[in-house]
């Protein structure tokens, strides 16, 4: 897990390179030596009216978006003792890129095979990738919005949802998603273009595998996407505050402060019951009962808490008291790091309202339950640095479509009809997919008992097997009938 690559500095010297600083200026001329190049080519065409766009965008974002990303640099100080910003490069938005450009350059190598130029690409990678991101975003945003979103629209209000919402860098696109809205604009693409559609798709789909085999590493990067707990030599480790680690620490997979819990589904109000208090802690000589239910920890209550699960809020309460730096994403506590050294009260929490300050002897917890439990002990130590070992479900998938990538290439000399690589890809990847999800632990099987991707996969699969029907249909037609 790799979140953060390295930070670009806010200013060289004095000089801003963000908003209208030095990079700005530096793509405005930059973009007006492009453009004039490409009228000179082209003329008033949609080329050069789609490059005027995408230039646009790009100088939009330089000057509004990237000043608003930056961020106070760990450990980075001027002379004055205050932080330096920077902007974060984060390992998954860079493997992202790293896709698109590897998916768009294999397209246009495959596009050239087939008479269509670059710049035909390049538009048709417009009205792939953006309607992708959208529809990616779109639907992670509507699977998790109960879970991360509509909590901070909630407590923190409009802005900070939408912020939240926007903040596509620390991951939270799905494959499905943007499937299906990058067919979307491929196929408005190809319909004003005239051209037949399953030729597009049988071009793109190699592309599309290839950009999801460097999409899922970033994945790995960022954490997310993690598999079940396993004991095999080559399972991994998410470090504290990890996508992985919180989970395990909300299902009772992993003892903090010396017990474990997870959310109670038959009671009312899914209140988190501890299912362990482990010997010898400190928990433990507080005589902290297993079976009660949480329903207080550090004066906050567990319910009522702006649409948060009451098990959420208890993990966000732990891991903030625990003295490591705290990053809210979406309503849910993210550690960035582990500090080693525990942190305790300046005061006793059953006499003070104040929060807990860090030092290094301990942290004083205190705890309340429905059953009348009423528990303060001092716990040292009793922090877990890592998550449990897990499968590397990212790499799986990663592996999964490169192998699917390389399938659909060695069998296109093969090909007899329009819309076998098209109809492959629809028939191997859900079915792979729906395999991959049985290992993954970063989202319930909701739907009866299947998980949405899982769902989608038994629908994109079912029309797999209609696309094989079809073109077995088309090669029975008279020749002057096979059309699209």
């Amino acid at each position: 897990m790799w979140r953060t690559l390295f930070y670009i500095p806010e200013r060289i010297g004095s000089v801003p390179l963000f908003g209208l600083g030095l990079l700005f200026w530096l793509w405005i001329a930059w973009s007006a030596f492009t453009l004039i190049w490409t009228l000179r080519r082209h003329g008033w065409t949609g080329e050069f009216w789609n490059a005027v766009v995408v230039h646009g965008l790009v100088a939009v974002l330089i000057a509004f978006l990237l000043p608003r990303l930056s961020v106070d640099i760990p450990g980075v100080y001027d002379g004055a003792g205050r932080p330096l910003r920077g902007l974060p490069v984060r390992g998954y938005g860079t493997m992202l890129l790293v896709a698109v450009l590897a998916s768009v350059g294999l397209a246009i190598v495959r596009a050239r095979k087939r008479g269509f130029s670059a710049d035909w690409v390049a538009n048709l990678a417009l009205w792939c990738i953006i309607p992708g991101i959208i529809g990616a975003r779109v639907f992670h945003v509507i699977e998790y919005w109960p879970v991360h979103y509509g909590p901070v629209w909630q407590t923190q209000g409009p802005a900070a949802g939408l912020a939240a919402v926007l903040n596509v860098t620390q991951g939270g696109l799905v494959v499905y998603g943007s499937l299906l809205g990058g067919l979307a604009g491929i196929a408005f693409y190809a319909w004003r273009q005239k051209v037949r559609l399953l030729l597009v798709f049988d071009l793109l789909a190699p592309c599309f595998l290839l950009g999801l085999a460097f999409g899922r590493i970033g994945c790995f990067l960022n954490g997310c996407c993690f598999g079940g707990v396993c004991e095999l030599p080559w399972s991994v480790q998410f470090p504290a505050g990890s996508f992985a680690y919180l989970s395990q620490l909300e299902h009772g997979q992993l003892a903090l402060y010396g017990i474990r819990f997870r959310e109670d589904p038959r009671d009312p109000d899914r209140l988190p019951v501890i299912v362990e208090v482990l010997p010898h802690s400190a928990a433990s000589r507080a005589d902290v009962k297993p079976g009660e239910h949480i329903a207080e920890v550090n004066g906050r209550r567990l319910t009522g808490s702006g649409g948060q699960s009451p098990v959420a809020v208890l993990v966000e309460e732990l891991v903030a008291n625990s003295g490591n730096p705290v990053l809210i994403e979406g309503g849910r506590g993210c550690v960035c790091t582990a500090t080693g050294a525990a942190p305790s009260f300046t005061q006793h929490p059953a006499t003070s309202g104040n929060r807990p300050r860090a030092s290094t002897e301990g942290v004083f917890l205190h705890i309340r339950t429905r059953e009348g439990g009423d528990y303060v002990w001092e716990s040292r130590n009793e922090i877990p640095a890592r998550s449990l070992y897990v499968h590397p479900s990212q790499l799986y998938s990663a592996v999964n479509a490169l192998i699917l990538c390389l399938f659909l290439l060695a069998y296109e000399p093969f090909a007899k009809s329009e819309g076998e690589l098209w109809a492959w890809l629809l028939t191997l990847y859900p079915l792979t997919r729906f395999i991959l999800e049985i290992i993954r632990a970063d989202e319930p099987g909701s739907y009866w008992g299947l998980t949405i991707a899982q769902v989608v996969s038994i629908i994109l699969f079912a029309l797999g097997l209609a696309t094989w029907l079809y073109i077995l249909w088309r090669r029975h037609l008279p020749a002057g009938e096979q059309t699209n």
